[in-house]
């Protein structure tokens, strides 16, 4: 049998920040207010300066320490030390305690044959727990887009994982939310199926179901649940065969 994977998107696939935190946080605004910045300025600095962050090994608390030097700012450690906290202390509770269903779904799939990566689009700050998380030791190949310095939707996101994995495209399922065009990525990437998971995000109010709606379209299989994908793997298997 050639070898084949399912290759993952991580936050709001694998693991939900939306699941620890309040709909009324905000982190770059708890953040900003931290260390006395204006939130709008570092929400458009931040914006501005996204894919540099997500492609780095940029710290973000470092961004708002250049901005404060930038604004005149003189702010303590212990306040740079509450704004990392903002920006990352879910993130670091998502990594921690995945979604339910999560850590199962990946053991039943590698126990059936599947090699399991990881392509996932985030700066530093998001992974610090990664090393902490119980899906850490059930992924074969794990790219994060700060240490790799592509992002996706980008082409060679996909290609290098693939690579690593020693897997053809057609013989690879992807399975994310659809932040970032993920899905197009893979399509144009050429992966067997493409599987959105339509339930994290929609259930906790980032998504909308019109967002997931059209999400859908890019999508080869819909699923609202990580714990849909045993099943769904056996059918792909089936017609991989």
């Amino acid at each position: 049998m050639s070898r084949r994977a399912f290759v993952f998107d991580l936050f709001h696939t694998l693991a939900n920040p939306e699941d620890y935190r309040p709909r009324d946080f905000d982190r770059i605004e708890q953040a900003s207010a931290a260390v006395g910045l204006d939130p709008a300025v570092v929400k458009s600095h931040w914006l501005a300066n996204l894919h540099l962050v997500a492609t780095s090994r940029i710290e973000p608390v470092d961004v708002l320490r250049e901005l404060c030097d930038a604004a005149g700012i003189s702010a303590a450690e212990r306040q740079f030390a509450a704004a990392d906290t903002a920006i990352g202390r879910f993130q670091d509770d998502a990594l921690r305690q995945p979604i339910p269903g999560s850590v199962d779904t990946l053991d039943a799939l590698r126990n059936a044959g599947w090699l399991i990566g990881l392509l996932s689009n985030a700066h530093v700050r998001d992974i610090k727990a990664w090393d902490e998380s119980p899906l850490d030791p059930l992924i074969d190949v794990a790219h994060f887009s700060c240490y790799q310095g592509v992002a996706k939707p980008d082409l060679t996101a996909y290609t290098q994982i693939l690579a690593e994995l020693e897997v053809a495209p057609e013989e690879a399922v992807f399975v994310g939310d659809g932040g970032s065009n993920e899905l197009a990525g893979a399509n144009a990437a050429g992966f067997g199926h493409v599987v959105l998971m339509a339930g994290p995000a929609l259930d906790s109010g980032f998504r909308t179901q019109e967002d997931v709606d059209l999400l859908a379209e890019d999508a080869t299989a819909v699923i609202n649940s990580v714990r849909d994908l045993p099943a769904l793997s056996e059918r792909i298997s089936a017609g991989m065969r």
